[in-house]
Order: structure tokens, then sequence, then C-alpha cells
């Protein structure tokens, strides 16, 4: 299902291209699909300020206002440009308008999905032919570990690790590598939970803060999942996250710790954002996840574990449509 998410209009000072050639579409392809998109560019007219090529350039970019992240990549690939910007920016006073392009190119591009944005020939289009162009304004979450800090839009732990992580054991990724993990995942509801490799819970601690004056949430329990957005699916376009596209500086937290098969049965309710009762769904300001044993949690598709997590808005990016 999609949602409207407000716009608003900018004025683009730079522009920087990121490729990266890891990416799902573009590891098997050489040198091929980087001409391909730079004639794209040519076509259009634009030449950016400069080229990074990951993983093999450092990102040593500090933008100013106005400037457009052209990414090529995935959610993962948008993760980790905005993690390194991010870290490259901290101490910054007044934080720059960054605008993000994301053209579409890794195994899984859910933002650009849950946004609509535009195909890369669009993009470039709307760049060339507008001065001013519409965005959509969305905060990146902040997502702390005892070790690291990173930036990303979809958080989610426990059973979206546990699928990412089976996905990834396959050697050939893409649609039918993920409906075969899907269906391992509804297989395992007949099974034991200590026999299940996808749909396990795991005991946390979570402590979250509200706006409006709400008195904080503190809640302990063996959770299925927990998850944290300012976009409304974690794919699929089902609207995981109902509450995402009101975020301004907060982010959608749901968790859910009951029954697995009612959870099963809510799976055609929550394609429209009609999440069982029992389950949380709250707009919040901070959270923190604690558990004895490391928490296995995805960032916009990639894989990381912690036994501490905490998460907070970060500063406000701007995505091309």
């Amino acid at each position: 299902m999609f949602h409207e998410y407000p716009k608003e209009k900018a004025e683009i000072r730079r522009i920087f291209l990121f490729y990266n050639k890891k990416a799902f579409y573009n590891r098997n392809s050489n040198s091929s699909r980087f001409i391909h998109l730079m004639r794209k560019f040519e076509e259009a007219k634009i030449i950016p300020e400069k080229i990074f090529v990951l993983p093999d350039n450092k990102i040593d970019l500090e933008p100013k206002d106005g400037d457009a992240l052209l990414i090529f990549g995935g959610d993962g690939t948008i993760h980790r440009v905005l993690t390194e910007i991010f870290k490259n920016l901290k101490g910054t006073r007044i934080f720059p308008k960054i605008l993000i392009g994301h053209l579409r190119g890794g195994t899984m591009n859910t933002i650009a999905t849950c946004l609509q944005i535009s195909k890369v020939e669009k993009i470039l289009l709307n760049i060339k032919e507008n001065k001013k162009i519409d965005v959509i304004p969305r905060n990146p979450i902040e997502i702390k570990t005892e070790k690291d800090v990173f930036y990303g839009f979809l958080f989610g732990a426990i059973t979206p690790f546990n699928f990412l992580e089976k996905y990834y054991s396959g050697k050939i990724l893409g649609p039918i590598r993920g409906a075969e993990t899907l269906l391992i995942g509804v297989l395992e509801l007949l099974k034991k939970e200590e026999k299940r490799e996808i749909l396990k819970k795991q005991k946390c601690k979570i402590k979250a803060s509200f706006y409006e004056g709400i008195h904080p949430l503190e809640n302990e329990d063996e959770f299925l999942l927990i998850g944290a957005s300012t976009i409304h699916s974690f794919g699929l376009n089902f609207s995981n996250f109902p509450k995402a596209p009101k975020c301004n500086d907060s982010f959608n937290l749901i968790a859910y710790s009951d029954s697995l098969l009612k959870l099963a049965a809510y799976l055609p309710l929550i394609y429209f954002g009609k999440l069982p009762k029992d389950s949380l769904n709250e707009i919040v300001k901070d959270v923190e996840i604690e558990s004895q044993e490391k928490v296995g949690f995805t960032i916009d598709g990639d894989l990381y574990s912690a036994k501490k997590i905490t998460l907070k808005p970060a500063p406000m990016v701007f995505f091309i449509t």
C-alpha cells in the first residue's frame, strides 16, 4: 500500500555521484553498467563534481547546502553513504540541506519504492529541466551500539535479521531467493520454536521516550520483532510502519511479542497498516534496546549485532522524487 509523504521544493547546488560496484545488479557487469549510467548523465548534460566508486574510494565529502548525492545502488548503499557523510559532518553547528537521489541498482530498493521515486532517466531529466525540484524530507535514524554508530531508514531486529541472514546465505540472490526464504519462514509455523531458524523470539528490554508529554515506555519481554523507521514498509510495500509518513524529527517504533499464529493471520491486514492490537506501534523520539545476548539487527538490509542499541532521529535529508 502506498502512502502520501510531505513534499517541498529544493534547489541543487552541486552534484556528486556514488556508484556501488558491489551492489546486486552491478557486481557481475564489470564496467558495462557504469558506462551505461554515464551515458545517461551525458544525455542529460549533467556533470558530477566528483564520482565515488564504492567500495574503492573513501567517502571524504562534507556536503554543503543544496548538494545532491546521486546514489546508484540499493538501500544498503544509501545507508553506508549516509553513515560516512554524517560522521564527516559530526560537530557541524548547522546541518546542511542534503539532497538524495536514489538511482535504483541494488538487491533491495525499498526506500525508493515506498517514496515512489522515479527511475534514473526521469530523475536526471528533472534535475536538468527544473531550477527547483520536488523533494521528500525524511529524517534517518541514528543507531548507536557499544562500538559504533550508523545511520539508516529501516531498522529491524530479531526476525527481520534472521530472515535476511537466511536470504543472504543463498548462492543466487533475487526475487526467487526471496520467495524461497519466505516459504521457509512460513513452514516454520509448523515447527517447535527451538527448531526454527527465522521465527525465533529473544528476550529484550525496550525503553522508549515519546513526544507530547506522554510517560516513557519500559517493557521487557520475549520479542519476535522490533522495528523502527521513517518509511512505511520493510518490503513488498506492506505497511509495517503505518505511522512513519507522519514522523518529523521522530520515528515509528513497532514491536511484537505475542502469538506467532496471530501475527500470521494478520498479514493481509498489515499490508493496509492494521497491526495486531497487542503490538507496539508508536511515534517516538528515542529508544534503548538491551539484551543479555547479542541482538541481530538490520539497517537498510545490512546485518549487525549488539547487546545494547540506542536509536534517535538524525538530521533531515531530502529525497529527489
